[in-house]
């Protein structure tokens, strides 16, 4: 089973806001997983396909960036599979617990 992912550590993942991820939820369903657009009341999971769409979006629309009807024909292009500027949140914590070289004192 693929690992999935809370919304917290996608917002945190991404740098995008909980309720611009609810958002994305809503418009983009199409082309998200079903843990990412559960039924009312179940909680949302997301998987890295779903993180990569979601980092995908926060980079088109950034300022000066396309409109949503702009950023679907990016996706049904094959623009997303293309994007790969993005980490899931598991990434990131692994990246942040690799050690870190030691820098040398001068007294």
């Amino acid at each position: 089973m693929p690992a999935t992912f809370s919304p917290s550590s996608v917002a945190k993942a991404t740098g995008v806001s909980l309720a611009a991820i609810r958002s994305y939820c809503e418009r983009y369903s199409d082309y998200l997983s079903p843990g990412a657009r559960p039924a009312k009341g179940q909680p949302r999971e997301f998987t890295a396909d779903d993180v990569r769409l979601i980092a995908f979006i926060r980079k088109k629309t950034s300022p000066g960036g396309v409109s949503h009807s702009e950023i679907i024909q990016a996706i049904e292009a094959g623009e997303l599979v293309e994007f790969t500027h993005w980490q899931t949140p598991a990434d990131q914590v692994d990246a942040e617990q690799e050690p870190q070289p030691l820098s040398l004192i001068h007294i």
